[in-house]
């Protein structure tokens, strides 16, 4: 949290004064709003990760999946017009409830009390991306290390130490 203090301060009050946009919610409440959206996307990251091998794959999968996280958000589509499988699979990501909450508040000026919808919602997403990202590291990704880690020690020559000091395990 301490790490993303600053970026968050930033993004979600000083980039919207540099362009001009309207301001009407209260600072403390877009913050409230922020930290479980922060646990939850951290969380959810280290659920992705079950998809990466190496850590240059990370910016591929980032590409790919912004564009369609952002139509889930309602931004660019109607969330209303949206076939039902997407309207859920968009109540799944973090970023559909604080972008939507976010936007009441600082056009609309609505307060904390007034999205509280989307802030239990993404409290409830927290326990639940938890629970994801503790299957993920459990169960695949240290089957993944003790793999390669058993692969070395059979084979050298099959994964270098750098190799696997490169995916985070040596």
């Amino acid at each position: 949290m301490i790490v993303y203090t600053v970026p968050v301060i930033y993004v979600l009050h000083y980039v919207p004064l540099m362009f001009g946009f309207p301001q009407y919610g209260n600072f403390l409440h877009i913050i409230c709003l922020a930290v479980p959206f922060v646990i939850a996307v951290s969380l959810m990251g280290q659920t992705l990760q079950a998809f990466v091998n190496e850590r240059e794959s990370v910016f591929l999968l980032f590409v790919f999946s912004s564009v369609v996280f952002v139509f889930l958000t309602g931004a660019s589509w109607p969330r209303y017009l949206m076939s039902p499988l997407w309207y859920v699979v968009g109540d799944c990501v973090p970023g559909t409830w604080m972008s939507n909450g976010y936007v009441l508040m600082q056009a609309n000026g609505a307060t904390l009390f007034q999205v509280q919808h989307h802030y239990w919602m993404l409290w409830l997403q927290v326990p639940v991306m938890f629970i994801l990202a503790y299957v993920v590291e459990r169960y695949i990704n240290r089957r993944r290390y003790r793999s390669w880690i058993a692969a070395s020690e059979d084979n050298p020559k099959v994964l270098t130490r750098i190799d696997l000091a490169k995916n985070g395990v040596g």
